[in-house]
């Protein structure tokens, strides 16, 4: 079985333990994931609660900040110097700082904390839009992009992009590749992913824009200095996810090809099928599903799905805390 968390684990339990603040701390799936951590020892669990009446017996030993008590200036102050030339008035920052999503982004921004974990209540749009605004995209992203964690035993997938890009181009679509490449060797610690850009067509089975647009983006990966020749001949497209998946099938469309697994990472041609291809896997398949995770911005805040378990909410925990510890190895 490919566990891909033990080696995660492992890399994080050596030295310092990641502080990871949990936005919607009062939520019982993201209380039972803390305590779970907690008890691992591995990062530090955070709990954001808006007073003191939310602290119950399960989590009085847990780490936590209180809205009600927090020094709010030093917060207003930040997010008014960063959102002033777009417009945002102190009165707004006032009124914004102190709401949960604002609030964990920018504790996450003054270093207060190493890694923001939100959306179990938000939707996806309210804390990407936060982190856009207040976390920014590193400089040399020109998109920012998400990933979808899929497992089921021994099957372990990335999926992308299932949440942010809604109909990406195909210069875009490179960029994605790109973004999960990086992310699946880094962070997932898997050396030589194998990569499919997927669609409706197999190798020129069919025609269309949609087939255009990936054949396309699958020419200008090959033709492009931001991968090696390794990762190159790991990636093709277009192809059926039927062919990517099951090695008798992708004999018969694609007999050029010589995998010897099943891809890692599966690119999507956009957010429409990426969102309903992850979601049918988690509720008809049984996959466990672990995301969004946001790649490209400056610092570790990720989303999760409305409809996270406990379970996803602590593997998440870890993929955030290695991120954090990715970040600041380069810095």
């Amino acid at each position: 079985m490919i566990n891909y968390m033990d080696n995660i684990k492992k890399t994080i339990s050596k030295g310092y333990k990641e502080r990871i603040l949990f936005t919607e701390g009062w939520n019982s799936e993201i209380q039972k994931a803390a305590i779970q951590l907690k008890k691992e020892n591995i990062i530090t669990p955070i709990l954001l609660l808006r007073n003191k009446k939310e602290i119950n017996n399960k989590i009085k030993n847990i780490d936590h900040i209180l809205i009600d008590d927090i020094q709010k200036d030093k917060y207003i102050n930040l997010l008014f110097e960063i959102r002033k030339n777009k417009g945002l008035s102190i009165e707004q920052a006032k009124e914004l700082a102190v709401q949960p999503h604002y609030l964990s982004a920018l504790l996450l921004q003054n270093n207060d904390v190493d890694g923001v974990i939100c959306g179990i209540e938000y939707t996806t749009r309210d804390v990407l839009r936060t982190a856009l605004q207040v976390i920014k995209p590193r400089k040399e992203s020109k998109i920012v992009t998400s990933v979808m964690i899929m497992q089921k035993k021994d099957n372990l997938m990335m999926f992308g992009d299932c949440s942010m890009s809604i109909n990406p181009n195909s210069e875009e679509l490179l960029e994605i590749t790109r973004h999960l490449m990086n992310f699946t060797q880094q962070i997932i610690l898997i050396k030589n992913p194998i990569t499919a850009l997927l669609c409706y067509s197999s190798n020129g089975s069919g025609s269309g824009e949609d087939v255009d647009k990936v054949r396309n983006a699958y020419e200008l990966i090959q033709k492009s200095d931001k991968f090696t020749k390794q990762e190159k001949s790991n990636i093709f497209g277009e192809i059926q996810f039927d062919a990517a998946f099951n090695s008798n099938i992708r004999n018969k469309k694609v007999k050029q090809l010589k995998w010897n697994k099943s891809p890692d990472i599966y690119i999507f041609p956009n957010l429409c099928s990426g969102n309903i291809g992850y979601k049918m896997l988690e509720q008809c398949g049984g996959y466990l599903a672990v995301g969004p995770v946001i790649s490209g911005l400056n610092k570790a805040m990720n989303d999760l799905s409305r409809g996270s378990s406990w379970k996803s909410v602590v593997e998440m925990a870890y993929i955030t805390a290695m991120q954090a510890r990715y970040k600041r190895s380069q810095d």
